[in-house]
């Protein structure tokens, strides 16, 4: 099933937010998941991780070993960067 990227990166988010949350969600959070058609368990937060000039047409998307986001489309691999540690990736590295 291939997920558009806006979904892609939800769903990431959605999988990181279960370890970065530790509020419930406010009410404007919660009216924009649902406008995504994203639905989640009380407590989830989920947020954009990545711009989409940092990783257009995702196909798909892991965690590497070492925690790191990885994500491929047509032709590329990258590696998100988050070097402030602010949840979202400020630069993405190639390497395939």
């Amino acid at each position: 099933m291939k997920l558009s990227t806006h979904r892609s990166i939800a769903l990431l988010a959605l999988i990181i937010g279960a370890v970065w949350a530790q509020r419930p969600l406010a009410a404007a959070e919660l009216i924009a998941n649902q406008a995504l058609g994203l639905r989640h368990p009380p407590g989830f937060l989920i947020t954009q991780f990545a711009r989409r000039e940092l990783a257009p047409d995702i196909q798909s998307l892991t965690i590497d070993t070492m925690g790191r986001v990885v994500v491929s489309g047509r032709g590329w691999i990258r590696r998100l960067e988050d070097a402030d540690a602010d949840g979202k990736a400020e630069s993405a590295t190639t390497f395939a």
